[in-house]
């Protein structure tokens, strides 16, 4: 079965804040680890807001590291 390359798989998510910055980054992630999208956020709760509105993602879902 091959995958269309205008749909790839999203099966992992990551939220990102970088030191000296105001945004959070959401970042859609294939199996590797390979960022398909990222979209930027004025606050933590936004970004996890948007994975759980458009990918189910559960605020128990997260693993902080």
């Amino acid at each position: 079965m091959s995958i269309p390359t205008d749909k790839l798989p999203i099966t992992a998510m990551a939220i990102c804040h970088y030191e000296g910055s105001h945004e959070y980054y959401l970042f859609s992630c294939d199996l590797d680890w390979q960022v398909i999208g990222d979209f930027d956020f004025n606050t933590l709760e936004e970004a996890m807001l948007s994975a759980k509105l458009s990918h189910n993602v559960n605020e128990e879902d997260w693993i902080t590291i």
